[in-house]
């Protein structure tokens, strides 16, 4: 027997009644009410659901703006990196980061050429995509021209300007076996 309407509904006090101290009897029902309830929780989300993020919250958060960037990408022209008229960079693939270590660490990668226009720089760590920062430095990733003191616009990238990693951000840090490439286009 089914006490839990979860995932379906949400449980509410009549599938798991409360309980009173001294009042209610203690009955296996309310014990298995609430297992049933628990059991049902961890069936829909499945095993580790956070991933490499501190909570379920944060890995969707993060999803949600890979899919705004990605639609970004998309309505921008596509291009490589999403700009319109340049042409994909065949330079900044298959790269070696330095080991980074928390927030705000230097990668030792560059932008080789100047990114053409407003050309999207998209960066992928193992061939996946991640969040770059637009002139902020609360994402997975940015770039900055200053040491990263300052994260830089999408706009204003150029030759030069260093990705900085966000580990706490993102869930983890780079290390010497990850494989980093940079997408844009080029005049």
């Amino acid at each position: 027997m089914s006490y839990s309407n979860y995932p379906n509904q949400l449980d509410n006090s009549t599938t798991l009644p409360p309980s009173t101290d001294l009042v209610t009897p203690v009955k296996a029902e309310v014990t298995n009410r609430l297992r049933d309830a628990i059991l049902a929780i961890q069936a829909e989300l499945g095993t580790q659901p956070s991933g490499t993020y501190s909570t379920v919250r944060a890995r969707l958060d993060a999803l949600r703006t890979e899919l705004e960037t990605l639609r970004a990408l998309i309505e921008a022209g596509g291009g490589g990196g999403g700009g319109s008229g340049g042409a994909p960079t065949e330079q900044d693939k298959n790269q070696t980061p330095v080991a980074t270590s928390g927030n705000g660490s230097a990668t030792g990668l560059t932008i080789s050429s100047d990114p053409f226009g407003d050309s999207y720089v998209a960066v992928f760590v193992n061939g996946l995509m991640t969040t770059v920062g637009d002139g902020v430095k609360t994402l997975n990733c940015y770039f900055s021209a200053d040491g990263g003191i300052t994260a830089k616009s999408v706009s204003a990238l150029a030759s030069g300007d260093q990705l900085y990693w966000n580990g706490t951000v993102a869930g983890f840090d780079l290390d010497t076996s990850d494989v980093i490439d940079f997408d844009y286009d080029v005049s």
